[in-house]
C-alpha cells in the first residue's frame, strides 16, 4: 500500500477438504474439476496471497486443498506483465525488508530474492512540473506558484502528506483499532487547512493521494496507520526486494505446491451457512459443499455474492460502503532519450500525475516507464474508450516532453478501478468509515471466515494478506468440529503458525526477520549472536522467563516500548500457555521450571 508512489518506490512493498476460488497464470494449472466429498471440508474464495497461504498453511496441517479461481489467473492484485518488455510490475511493486511472511514463503518455495528496480536517477533528484514549468527540487521553495504558507514552503507537493503526519499518536501500526485513537478518523483536509493550505495547495497534495479520491474523503487515521507500518519497515536492514522474473511468481509457485491444481474461471454466485455446514454455488451452477468457507476476496467483489443467512447489518454495510482507491496504471517502453536536460521522471500536475522511468535490463538505461494515476484522474481515463484513452494519456506526456513522440510505446493500461473483480487496489476509508466498521470487517459469520489484506490488524499490502491467512486458520482449527472443547485437541505446533515466518527454533537455523530461538529461554533479551537487535530490546533488562514471555505474546510494545517487532496476540490464555510450553520444549534440550 502507498501514501503516494514515491513511498511505493521507496518502501514498494491456512484431514478436511479445501475448495479455493480467486484470480494466474501459471502454465500448469489446468481448468480441471474436483468435487470435495471430505466431511471435513474449506471453501477458500479467492486466490490472492491470503487465499493461496491459507491453503497452504491448512495444507500443513493435514487439510486437503482444491482450489478454485474466478480469472484466468492466481495473485489477484500480483500482477507482473510478462506480455510487455522488462515484465513491470502492475500490482505488488515490491518487497519490504519487513515483509516476513512473504520472505519465508519466497525462501520456502526456492524463489530469487533481487534488489527492486529503482528509478533512474533517485528520487530524490526528480524534478517537479508545475503549471508547465520544469523545476529541480530545490526550486520549488521559490517557485512563484508555490502557494504553501512559509514555514513549509519548501516541503514538495509530493512529500506534504508526509508532513501532515508528522506527530503519529500510532505507536504501533496495530493501534488503529483501538477506541482512543478514534478522534483521528477526520478527513486528512482538516489536518491541511489547520497547516493554512489554500484550495490550490490542496490541489497539489491531492496528486499524491493514494487513498482517496479526495482529501475530504480520506481518513487521517488511516493514513496514520499506515505511516506507523512504513516506519516500522525504516527500522529494519535491507533495502527493498523483488521476485527474480516477476513478483507473479510467488503467487504461481504457491499455487503449485498445492496438492490439487487450480481451477479457473470460477465465479461463486452464492454462499448458503447452516449448522450442517457451507454450500457454495459458482455461476455456472457448480455446487461445493464444505464444514467452512473463507472469503479472501476484496469486499468489492464480496459485495456481489448473495450469503445466507444475511451477515450482521454493521458488517454487511461495512461490505457495501468501503470503496477501494482509484489506480490506474500506464506501462510504456523506451528507446531513446525523450527527457534531454530535464529528468526522465517527474512528479507532475498534469491528469498523468506522476511518471516513473526504470531499468529493467542490464544496460543501466531507462528501458521502462510508468504513470501512476490515481482519484479523479485515474477516473477520468477510465471512463473513455481504449483507443481514445491511449491518445489521451500520450498526449498529455508529449506536452511534457515533445521530444518523446516517436521514443516511447504504449504498452498496456491496467485500470483496476474498472476490474469488476477488484474495483479498486485497497480500502479507500473515508472518514468514520474505522471508527463505525473497523472492528466489524473480520470476525466470522458462522461457518464464514475472512480473509484479505483489508482484515489485517498490523501490517497492509502483501504482508498484510499473509498476516491475515495466519488468523483466518487459527479461526478454524479453533472451530474445527474435532475440537469440541477449545484448545483441548490443538496441536501446539499449529499456534506457531503466528511465529514461524519470523523465526526458527532449531539448533543451525539462520535468523530470519527475527532471532533464531534455539536456547532463549531463560537468557537476557537481545543476547544472540549474528542478528542486528533494535536499540530499545538491546536496552531491556528483561530475561525470558514465563511471566515476560506471557506478556510479550500479547502486547510487545508494553514489554520493551520501541521494539520493531508488530506482533499483537489474539490467543486465548490456555492456547498462550501451550504455545509457550512448546516453544520452551522445542528450543531447549530439557523442559525449564
Amino acid at each position: 500500500m502507498l501514501i503516494n508512489l514515491i513511498s511505493s518506490w521507496r518502501l514498494a512493498a491456512l484431514t478436511a477438504t479445501l475448495v479455493f476460488i480467486g484470480g494466474c497464470s501459471d502454465k500448469k494449472l489446468e481448468n480441471q474439476e474436483a468435487t470435495p466429498t471430505a466431511a471435513e471440508a474449506v471453501i477458500v474464495i479467492g486466490a490472492g496471497l491470503s487465499g493461496l497461504n491459507s491453503a497452504l498453511l491448512l495444507e500443513e496441517q493435514g487439510y486437503k486443498v482444491t482450489v478454485l479461481e474466478a480469472k484466468n489467473r492466481v495473485g489477484g492484485r500480483i500482477y507482473t506483465l510478462d506480455d510487455v518488455p522488462g515484465r513491470p510490475e502492475a500490482g505488488g511493486n515490491t518487497i519490504s525488508a519487513n515483509y516476513a511472511r512473504i520472505i519465508d514463503r519466497a525462501n520456502k518455495l526456492g524463489l530469487t530474492l533481487t534488489p527492486a528496480p529503482d528509478v533512474v536517477g533517485g528520487m530524490r533528484t526528480m524534478q517537479l512540473y508545475i503549471d508547465g514549468q520544469f523545476l529541480d527540487p530545490q526550486a520549488w521553495a521559490t517557485f512563484s506558484g508555490n502557494t504553501f504558507p512559509d514555514p513549509i514552503k519548501r516541503v514538495p507537493p509530493g512529500s506534504m502528506i508526509f508532513a501532515a503526519l508528522r506527530g503519529n499518536p500510532l505507536q504501533q501500526p496495530s493501534d488503529w483499532l483501538q477506541d482512543e485513537y478514534q478522534k483521528y478518523d477526520v478527513a486528512i483536509a482538516t489536518v491541511l487547512d489547520g497547516m493554512r493550505l489554500d484550495e490550490r495547495s490542496k490541489q497539489l497534495v491531492n496528486q499524491t493521494n493514494s487513498y482517496g479520491d479526495t482529501l475530504d474523503s480520506t481518513s487521517l487515521l488511516a493514513l496514520y496507520r499506515t505511516a506507523a507500518s512504513y516506519a516500522k519497515a525504516g527500522d529494519i536492514q535491507g533495502g527493498l526486494s523483488a521476485i527474480a522474473g516477476g513478483n507473479q511468481r510467488l503467487p504461481e509457485a504457491m499455487a503449485a505446491k498445492l496438492k490439487r491444481p487450480v481451477l479457473l474461471e470460477k465465479f461463486v454466485s452464492s454462499i448458503a451457512l447452516s449448522d450442517a455446514g457451507v454450500v457454495v454455488t459458482t455461476s455456472d451452477g457448480t455446487k461445493y459443499e464444505a464444514d467452512y468457507v473463507i472469503s479472501s476476496i476484496p469486499l468489492t467483489a464480496l459485495r456481489k455474492i448473495n450469503i445466507t443467512p444475511a451477515l450482521p447489518p454493521l458488517q454487511q454495510r461495512a461490505i457495501n460502503e468501503i470503496d477501494y482507491s482509484k489506480t490506474l496504471i500506464v506501462q510504456l517502453t523506451v528507446t531513446g532519450d525523450y527527457w534531454g536536460e530535464q529528468t526522465p521522471s517527474l512528479w507532475t500536475d498534469t491528469k498523468i500525475e506522476r511518471i516513473f522511468a526504470t531499468s529493467l535490463d542490464d544496460s543501466g538505461k531507462v528501458t521502462n516507464l510508468t504513470f501512476w494515476l490515481t482519484g479523479a484522474n485515474a477516473e477520468h481515463f477510465s471512463g473513455m474508450q481504449n483507443e481514445a484513452r491511449d491518445k489521451a494519456l500520450l498526449d498529455t506526456f508529449y506536452a511534457i516532453y515533445p521530444k518523446a513522440e516517436g521514443l516511447v510505446t504504449l504498452q498496456k493500461v491496467v485500470d483496476w478501478s474498472s476490474d469488476p473483480l477488484i474495483l479498486g487496489t485497497w480500502p479507500a476509508y473515508k472518514p468514520g468509515q474505522i471508527t463505525e466498521f473497523g472492528n466489524a470487517i473480520a470476525p466470522p459469520h458462522g461457518r464464514l471466515h475472512f480473509a484479505g489484506e483489508h482484515t489485517a490488524l498490523s501490517n497492509t499490502g502483501m504482508e498484510g494478506a499473509m498476516e491475515s491467512s495466519e488468523r483466518v486458520v487459527s479461526e478454524i482449527l479453533r472451530n474445527n468440529s474435532k475440537h469440541t472443547v477449545a484448545t483441548a485437541a490443538i496441536d501446539p505446533k499449529s499456534l506457531f503458525v503466528t511465529c514461524m515466518a519470523c523465526h526458527s527454533l532449531n539448533e543451525g537455523e539462520p535468523h530470519k526477520l527475527g532471532p533464531n530461538l534455539y536456547g532463549f529461554f531463560g537468557q537476557p533479551a537481545a543476547s544472540r549472536e549474528g542478528f542486528n537487535y533494535s536499540p530499545a530490546l538491546k536496552g531491556a533488562s528483561i530475561v525470558w522467563d514465563k511471566p515476560i514471555l506471557r506478556e510479550w505474546l500479547k502486547t510487545p510494545e508494553k514489554v520493551v516500548p520501541g521494539t520493531r517487532m508488530i506482533y499483537r496476540g489474539s490467543l486465548t490464555e490456555p492456547e498462550l500457555e501451550q504455545l509457550i510450553d512448546y516453544l520452551i520444549t522445542q528450543t531447549s534440550s530439557k523442559v525449564n521450571p
